[in-house]
């Protein structure tokens, strides 16, 4: 394929093929750039996967779904690092869209329905965790005290309710 480049008063004007490849090529070294500072600051790579994402969206083809899976990844875990977990579960659900078997997704829409106090879909990600791979140390920890948890509510609510009605 030969790329065609046009030159217009002295700006670039770029095929659509050279723009894709242009907001590829700077989506995914903004990826490398935050997984450099995931650990140390986990906001700035935040910013980094969020802005590859909203070039993403510019791009006139479709963007490539490994990289668009693990953008969404990388951003659910900043958030869930940063303790935002609803933009945390709403990428790892975009994710999960992509890929609706991917642990990590799985797992980060779990521990973001667990901050969100919706126990029942945090309990329901980590099965279908456990269901694929049933030596999943994290999630089975997780459904664990998931489910101590809820045997620990039920009881506290059959107290009340005895209490009440004695």
């Amino acid at each position: 394929d030969l790329v065609e480049v046009r030159v217009k008063k002295g700006n670039r004007k770029l095929t659509k093929s050279v723009e894709d490849a242009v907001i590829l090529d700077t989506a995914t070294e903004l990826k490398e750039e935050g997984n450099m500072m995931v650990k140390t600051d986990p906001q700035y790579s935040n910013d980094c996967y969020t802005k590859a994402l909203n070039l993403l969206e510019k791009c006139s083809s479709k963007p490539p779904t490994p990289l668009s899976l693990s953008l969404h990844l990388n951003a659910s875990l900043t958030f869930l690092k940063t303790n935002n977990p609803s933009p945390a579960l709403s990428h790892a659900t975009t994710a999960l869209t992509l890929d609706p078997s991917n642990p990590k997704a799985l797992f980060r829409a779990g521990l973001a329905c667990k901050s969100l106090h919706k126990d029942d879909d945090a309990l329901n990600y980590m099965h279908r965790i456990l269901k694929a791979d049933p030596k999943h140390k994290e999630a089975r920890k997780e459904a664990e005290e998931m489910g101590r948890k809820k045997i620990e509510d039920v009881k506290r609510e059959k107290a009340v309710c005895e209490k009440m009605f004695s």
